[in-house]
């Protein structure tokens, strides 16, 4: 089944439940907190639903942006790990060069 999600990105956020729990930690706290300041500005100004509207697309906006940040901070967590790998694998072929 095709997902639009890169498959490298996939599996690095299956592989991590850390992420997965930040990310759904990221949405499930910022979404009702913009709503209900949204819900409570409009009760304040008797404009509803104009304010919980915008809060409801601000807490869309803030959920998107944490979870491309969490998945930009996977990248570069990769990206070092590969990085390690491959210096070990040339410390680890001069020391059987030397041998």
């Amino acid at each position: 089944m095709q997902t639009g999600v890169p498959e490298a990105v996939s599996k690095r956020v299956r592989s991590n439940p850390g992420l997965i729990f930040s990310m759904a930690l990221s949405i499930a706290a910022g979404m009702p907190l913009f709503v209900l300041a949204g819900y409570w500005l409009d009760r304040k100004r008797h404009s509803e639903p104009l304010w919980t509207l915008c809060g409801l697309f601000l807490g869309l906006v803030y959920g998107a942006y944490e979870v491309w940040t969490t998945l930009k901070l996977a990248n570069e967590m990769e990206r070092v790990r590969k990085a390690k790998e491959l210096e070990s694998e040339g410390t680890r072929d001069s020391h059987e060069a030397e041998t």
